[in-house]
């Protein structure tokens, strides 16, 4: 998940287009402050090394 652009910081809807859900399911794990964020203004940020190693801290493995 390594990326050239590892400082980049990423909306509600590109965080949410990039995992492949809705943004309401964002908003409820901010809600939750289940996942890293921060706001600018009245608007959520994320970094996007933030939430890739949140998506892999959080990946479960399967039993072998």
């Amino acid at each position: 998940m390594a990326s050239k652009s590892s400082g980049e910081i990423m909306t509600v809807a590109s965080w949410a287009h990039y995992l492949r859900c809705h943004e309401s399911t964002v908003y409820r794990l901010l809600k939750r402050r289940e996942i890293p964020a921060f706001k600018l203004g009245s608007d959520w940020r994320f970094l996007k090394t933030a939430i890739e190693q949140w998506v892999r801290k959080s990946t479960v493995e399967p039993k072998s």
